[in-house]
């Protein structure tokens, strides 16, 4: 069989870390190696995973020299995987026993696989469940990762291209997606793969808010996009500067690839006939653009013409950060 290594990076975890440990040792799938790879913990989470690698042999604890923060961490620690696939796996959620099974099942040759996360709450904190299967097309891709880091299994050659250290500020599990859909390389489980638990005190905790549809919503957030747009424009200017870096160094020769990269040339440009020439190019590509295929065929283009400006609502958190 092929060896399939966990990854999985800790910061403060001991509440729920036993948890994830006992359903990570339930896998149907064999796991060669459990790397733990913990960021300065003070509160026993180091004490709770010796004690399960003391039990098992698989389980491996790794300490950092020193704090390496989210991403720096996954960095390190998948480039410390042995086996053949790797799996990421967040300190507080539960998986599924067949989630293992299942993807090597599907991933074949291919760079990621991926499924649904369910999340749950155990102290009260609001959630959401999309159960929608989302749009993992690379034009998508581009503004939001689709696709949860802690839901992934790669073939260890995607890290071949990702590289030992961050070269860009965006997170690890973007990065991961962005490459293999570069390639048309992601295959997608379309089932419950992980129970995501979410509360207060996890790194990603924001609360959820509803995705209908409401006049008084939207007129809000127009608003916002016009008093906003130089700030929004110059973060979008600089994230799509990374995209084209991040695709043109990248050896594949796909047109997914190729279309990405002319959009990240619209985006890294100003001026109103750039803006309608983008219009239209989103028009185009209307089907690739939203969480899910918009059905209705006038409002899908209605909605792509509006995406040059709409897209830097997802971006909305850098106006919080530079009010700090």
């Amino acid at each position: 069989m092929k060896k399939v290594s966990v990854v999985m990076c800790t910061y403060n975890g001991a509440r729920y870390i036993r948890e994830q440990i006992e359903s990570l040792q339930r896998q149907t799938y064999p796991l060669h190696e459990i790397i733990v790879q913990d960021d300065g913990s003070t509160d026993g989470t180091c004490d709770i995973v010796s004690e399960y690698a003391a039990q098992n042999p698989v389980i491996r604890l790794i300490h950092n020299d020193g704090a390496h923060g989210i991403n720096n961490n996954f960095f390190s620690a998948l480039h410390k995987a042995e086996g053949e696939f790797i799996a990421i796996a967040d300190q507080d959620d539960i998986w599924e026993p067949e989630k293992i099974e299942w993807q090597m099942q599907a991933i074949g040759s291919h760079l990621l696989c991926s499924g649904q996360s369910k999340p749950f709450s155990s102290d009260g904190f609001p959630v959401i469940w999309d159960s929608r299967k989302p749009n993992y097309h690379i034009l998508r891709l581009c503004y939001l990762g689709e696709l949860a880091g802690h839901t992934m299994l790669v073939n260890r050659k995607i890290l071949d291209y990702l590289g030992e250290k961050p070269k860009y500020k965006y997170m690890y599990d973007w990065q991961l997606q962005m490459i293999a859909a570069a390639n048309n390389d992601i295959v997608y489980i379309n089932k419950v793969l992980v129970n995501f638990r979410r509360h207060a005190d996890a790194s990603t905790a924001t609360k959820p808010t509803s995705s209908k549809f409401g006049l008084k919503k939207e007129l809000s957030t127009m608003l916002m996009l016009i008093v906003h747009r130089r700030a929004l424009k110059q973060h979008i200017i600089e994230r799509f500067a990374a995209i084209e870096e991040l695709l043109s160094a990248l050896p594949f020769n796909t047109a997914d690839k190729k279309t990405a990269i002319e959009m990240a040339h619209y985006q890294q440009k100003k001026g109103l006939f750039n803006m309608i020439k983008f219009s239209f190019f989103c028009v185009k590509h209307r089907n690739y653009l939203f969480h899910t295929e918009e059905k209705r065929h006038l409002v899908a283009i209605a909605r792509a013409l509006y995406y040059p400006v709409y897209c830097g609502y997802y971006y909305r958190g850098i106006l919080k950060d530079n009010q700090k």
